[in-house]
């Protein structure tokens, strides 16, 4: 196990781990969870970095309850997670096709966002979603295998909890492309790596433990 990532913020920067805890929903460490907020329009259609790449150059920190989040030209804007818990405003967004219930993380972060994104005072919103089970499940999703259970959908991920990329994958595909990639450009929680694997092991492994997790091999990323 040579990388450890989680992503709080969907489609924005990533935070380095030594170590997590590894939840129903994914990668947790205290208030940092995995994909638990969300930028979206007011009526909750999602932005990502796919349409809009300067997010991934959104910073986050978490300390305590605390979210400090800085990107180029911006201030820094902090946001307190522990209330958000409370907060009584909801907003059905969707991930693909599935709806998931958020709270509405106020004002300032949404002006911070409208300005950083779209260059506009208001439009954006970012949203938290403060449940600790997973979203629901459209089951004519069409791309869920057969061994993937709906507890596997984590909180506003694309399909599962977690996502695990071996690097000799990578070291292989950069030797066919013109641009290497990183593992990190398809935001992976972990990245395994080591002379006993070969490119593309990965794609016949049914279970895999990491330290006392055990995890079950689903499907392949669509990326």
């Amino acid at each position: 196990l040579s990388e450890l990532w989680c992503f709080p913020i969907k489609s924005c920067g990533p935070i380095p781990l030594n170590e997590i805890e590894c939840g129903i929903l994914g990668a947790q460490a205290g208030q940092l969870r995995d994909r638990v907020f969300l930028v979206t329009r007011p009526n909750g259609e999602k932005l990502t970095a796919r349409t809009y790449p300067k997010m991934l150059l959104v910073s986050p920190k978490i300390e305590g309850n605390m979210m400090t989040l800085n990107a180029p030209g911006m201030n820094q804007i902090e946001i307190d997670i522990g209330k958000l818990y409370s907060v009584t405003n909801t907003l059905e967004v969707k991930v693909w096709k599935d709806l998931a219930t958020c709270v509405d993380c106020g004002d300032e972060a949404a002006s911070w966002f409208s300005k950083y994104i779209w260059g506009e005072a208001e439009g954006l919103r970012l949203v938290f979603y403060p449940s600790s089970l997973p979203k629901p499940v459209i089951n004519d999703k069409g791309y869920l295998f057969e061994q993937a259970d709906d507890r596997d959908t984590g909180a506003l991920h694309d399909e599962t909890s977690y996502m695990l990329m071996n690097q000799s994958s990578f070291d292989d595909l950069n030797t066919k492309i013109e641009k290497p990639v990183t593992a990190l450009q398809y935001r992976p929680n972990f990245v395994v790596k080591g002379p006993e694997l070969s490119p593309w092991d990965e794609d016949n492994w049914k279970w895999v433990k990491i330290g006392e997790t055990v995890f079950k091999n689903v499907q392949p990323c669509i990326r």
